[in-house]
């Protein structure tokens, strides 16, 4: 498995880390937000994503993204205390996996 933080994203060739034989490539960072909602296009904006997944074609590694951390888990504490923030967060996750074909 390896780390990819966002901001070594741009100088990483992409390609090779796949090539690599890696089992999962995990992504930092989206942010959560108190009302469940994902930000994920600051740090790993849609552009970002599109070169990810050219260059996993063809690979079998999972890509999974880390949510929160180094200053980005404010928001948890509010959300988890709130069923429908809970379940809007939920909700968020799973379409930001769909719609970038992340694996977790």
């Amino acid at each position: 498995a390896a780390y990819l933080p966002d901001y070594f994203f741009d100088g990483t060739d992409l390609r090779a880390v796949f090539r690599a034989g890696l089992t999962d490539l995990i992504l930092f960072s989206a942010t959560p937000r108190a009302d469940g909602s994902v930000d994920f296009g600051g740090p790993l904006p849609p552009l970002r994503l599109h070169r990810l997944k050219e260059a996993r074609a063809g690979s079998e590694t999972r890509v999974l993204i880390s949510i929160g951390g180094a200053g980005r888990s404010d928001a948890f504490p509010q959300l988890a205390s709130d069923r429908a923030s809970r379940a809007a967060f939920a909700t968020s996750v799973a379409r930001l996996c769909a719609r970038h074909r992340l694996d977790g």
